[in-house]
């Protein structure tokens, strides 16, 4: 957890670790895929000497019905783009990537999204031109059924 500047000091409950592995994840319909989000601290790791390996993950869920396509913090659309077909809902940080890159994307595929990871006002002002049936700013609670 320390790779990922997790430490357990901070927190006030107990944390069990478990390991596991790929399979682990698609038997419970979750597959993880790499992005490059922390490819941007590679110079800072080392100067540091850190020991994190630079690994970064988004995902795709699949439920019953639909399939779910968490970004989490990504560098780029070039991250998530080719998986994008694969989901109808998305959940996107609202600040990485680029305002106009959402845009694009909620122009571009026909699929729910969720931008999320911001103050809220925030984003309200930089996606109300985007606010429909089919976008829509996360909001604390939020459910999404699969």
């Amino acid at each position: 957890m320390e790779t990922l500047y997790i430490f357990k000091e901070r927190f006030s409950y107990g944390i069990i670790i478990q390991q596991y592995n790929e399979s682990t994840f698609c038997e419970k319909g979750i597959y993880p895929f790499r992005n490059t989000h922390l490819l941007g601290y590679k110079d800072l790791v080392r100067a540091g000497g850190a020991q994190n390996r630079l690994l970064s993950y988004s995902m795709i869920i699949k439920g019953k019905k639909k399939s779910l396509l968490l970004s989490s913090d990504i560098r780029g659309i070039s991250d998530i783009k080719e998986n994008l077909t694969k989901c109808h809902v998305l959940v996107i940080d609202g600040i990485h990537p680029s305002e106009q890159a959402i845009k694009d994307i909620i122009k571009d595929y026909k699929i729910e999204v969720y931008i999320t990871h911001g103050e809220y006002e925030i984003l309200q002002k930089k996606f109300a031109d985007q606010i429909q049936e089919n976008v829509k700013l996360a909001e604390e609670n939020d459910e999404i059924i699969l």
